[in-house]
């Protein structure tokens, strides 16, 4: 027995089975996908993007400037952060957890010549 696939929700909405069972789009949905939208692009830049950036994959008339208001109290209180840098938006770790971050990284320092030449004698006049 063969089961037919689900139709998407986009097409129950947009093709109706009878007029009286018509389902209307609800502007909070909208709202909410292209939050969602914002905020998948912001996590997948690797550098800040500009509002007029993130409109070009919204519908045009979307309020960029409010979903990024929305989005910002979001993330408040949250490990990453939305800041603004220069009129551009990223995602940011938050400053109060950055120090869990942070890793030990040995810095190699070069021998200054002096140096250099003083372990050279060393090593030639084996053992010390």
């Amino acid at each position: 027995m063969q089961t037919q696939p689900q139709p998407l929700m986009d097409d129950v909405m947009d093709e109706p089975e009878n007029e009286s069972a018509s389902i209307t789009r609800h502007p909070q949905m909208d709202r909410d996908q292209h939050l969602r939208i914002i905020e998948a692009m912001l996590f997948a830049a690797t550098e800040p993007l500009s509002p007029t950036k993130l409109l070009e994959l919204l519908p045009e008339g979307t309020d960029v400037q409010s979903l990024l208001d929305d989005l910002g109290a979001n993330y408040q209180n949250r490990g990453v952060n939305l800041v603004q840098i220069a009129g551009n938006y990223m995602l940011r770790t938050s400053p109060d957890v950055a120090f869990v971050l942070r890793r030990e990284t040995i810095q190699q320092k070069k021998l200054t010549k002096a140096g250099l030449e003083t372990l050279s004698i060393v090593a030639y006049h084996q053992p010390v």
